[in-house]
């Protein structure tokens, strides 16, 4: 039982730490196309 809430703690935040990274290349892709 502890191992499996571990597990799900774990992959929440790597879920958590891509959704984070994948933002932060959303504002960079629109930055640059909003620049010439």
């Amino acid at each position: 039982m502890r191992s499996k809430s571990s597990i799900r703690v774990t992959f929440s935040a790597s879920h958590h730490i891509y959704k984070m990274k994948a933002k932060k290349t959303c504002s960079k892709n629109s930055v640059r196309r909003l620049s010439p």
